[in-house]
């Protein structure tokens, strides 16, 4: 029997213990990995001082309950084959699929696709208003649309971005990659140790390379990523002066350290919330670089 262990009364209010076996897992939570060595570290814990902060349930069919908040306690309670465990119930479904999303967002170790996905989640289920979701969970709008800009990404491609180790400002740089070259973007900049800027410039320079496919995306990016370190080396020899103006001039040899330049400056327009695109057009012995930047527009 339930018992409430602040007054002994109704099943509506307290804290109360529950038997695992009645707590049914939500497939709303965000978590959907869970480390070993963390989990045991918490068991550990909980078998010294005890559950500190009861979980959040919500009542279910048949006597049973769903959780809101807690995986991670249930799961270490479970393992030390506890009877029961301390809960609150909360009541209303809106308040559940809030309080879901907030106490898995502010866990140790919550991925950021995870969060994003449990972002969505609250953003669709408030008419995908993007100003109201954003007030619930102490975001900027600007912010808000970033984490859901992460779930445009498939499955594949987060879990290899995952492996990259990348954060979530340098894995949106991969948006701009066209779909059908973007995972195999992502393992080449893995499989090739690019640093963060030189990945940036190449999913800029791809951006711009119209007609590029899979098969020629490998040649293209060992390319540009040799031309972008010759470069990079050179600009140390590259002969300077200094005009009558003060301005400092660099004589170039060829466009390609420009054109790369050009990438670069995408690429850190694109960290700061621009989407950036290079447009390049010969016309007889001139060549004409176009550079259309504008402003992100706000989901909602």
């Amino acid at each position: 029997m339930l018992t409430d262990k602040e007054t002994g009364k109704g099943i509506r209010s307290g804290i109360f213990d529950i038997p695992p076996c009645l707590i049914k897992p939500n497939p709303a939570l965000s978590r959907t990995e869970f480390s070993d060595t963390s989990l045991v570290s918490l068991a550990d814990s909980i078998r010294r001082y005890g559950i500190l902060q009861p979980l959040a349930v919500r009542l279910s069919e048949k006597g049973k309950y769903e959780l809101i908040a807690g995986e991670r306690r249930l799961r270490a309670a479970m393992l030390l084959s506890l009877r029961t465990v301390p809960c609150v119930i909360v009541g209303t479904e809106e308040k559940y699929e809030f309080l879901s999303v907030v106490e898995n967002i502010h866990r140790e170790g919550l991925g950021m696709f995870d969060e994003a996905r449990a972002i969505r989640r609250l953003y669709e289920k408030h008419g995908r208003n993007a100003s109201k979701t954003a007030a619930l969970l102490s975001f900027s709008e600007s912010e808000l649309c970033e984490r859901l800009r992460l779930c445009e990404f498939s499955r594949a491609e987060m879990q290899a971005l995952d492996s990259l180790g990348v954060g979530m400002r340098d894995a949106l740089l991969y948006l701009g990659v066209p779909q059908v070259l973007r995972f195999y973007t992502i393992k080449l900049c893995a499989e090739k140790g690019l640093s963060g800027t030189e990945a940036s410039a190449l999913c800029s320079a791809i951006a711009t390379e119209k007609g590029l496919t899979p098969d020629e995306l490998e040649s293209f990016a060992v390319k540009f990523i040799e031309g972008i370190r010759a470069i990079e080396k050179e600009e140390s020899t590259v002969p300077t002066e200094e005009p009558q103006s003060g301005r400092r001039t660099i004589f170039l040899r060829d466009l390609r350290a420009f054109e790369i330049s050009l990438s670069k400056t995408c690429a850190t327009l694109e960290r700061a919330g621009f989407s950036a695109d290079i447009k390049t057009e010969k016309d007889g012995e001139k060549t004409v670089y176009t550079i259309c930047v504008e402003q992100r527009k706000k989901k909602g």
